[in-house]
């Protein structure tokens, strides 16, 4: 999981969340959580002292992974499936193409003609 400090694109959809069940995992793995409201001055130190110690975790900017190789193990028997996309408000369409754009041009996303 990345915490980011703006709104980004989602690398995966509800669809695929729900079929991965990542969810289900995520929950069964939190013991607790408590809600902050404010930090204590000491708390705030420290917490300015991580940004200082690992600026590229915090960093606006995407990453290169250039030298990352991942692969995924399907069963023998597995098929793709196809989930149609979801759509969109008209009046951000413009906006998340220019973000897709914006993806492509860094090297974050490829562009593909078909996704079957």
């Amino acid at each position: 999981m990345y915490v980011v400090r703006y709104n980004r694109s989602p690398l995966l959809g509800r669809e695929w969340i729900n079929q991965l069940r990542i969810l289900e995992k995520v929950r069964s793995s939190l013991r607790e959580i408590e809600n902050i409201k404010s930090l204590e001055i000491h708390s705030r130190d420290k917490l300015e002292q991580l940004f200082n110690k690992y600026p590229d975790v915090f960093s606006e900017e995407f990453p290169s992974m250039s030298k990352v190789e991942a692969r995924l193990k399907l069963k023998d028997n597995a098929n793709p499936v196809f989930f149609k996309n979801r759509q969109m408000p008209f009046k951000l369409k413009e906006k998340v193409e220019a973000e897709l754009e914006n993806m492509v041009q860094a090297g974050i996303l490829e562009k593909v003609e078909s996704s079957r």
